[in-house]
């Protein structure tokens, strides 16, 4: 969602309340930190979603 509506990594975290490496951080498979529940509650607040966007329908 965030590269489909060409968000940077930098504005995301900031417009969500993370700290500015936040996102790309979660975004690189080599770094541990991962979102939360409450931290996809702030991104869909910042998109104008619901948190269901990003959770699939059934299980994977």
């Amino acid at each position: 969602m965030r590269t489909a509506r060409k968000v940077s990594q930098i504005d995301l975290s900031q417009g969500a309340g993370f700290n500015d490496a936040f996102v790309g951080h979660c975004e690189n498979p080599k770094r541990r930190e991962k979102y939360n529940l409450q931290h996809l509650n702030e991104i869909a607040k910042f998109f104008g979603c619901s948190i269901r966007d990003f959770v699939p329908d059934k299980p994977i």
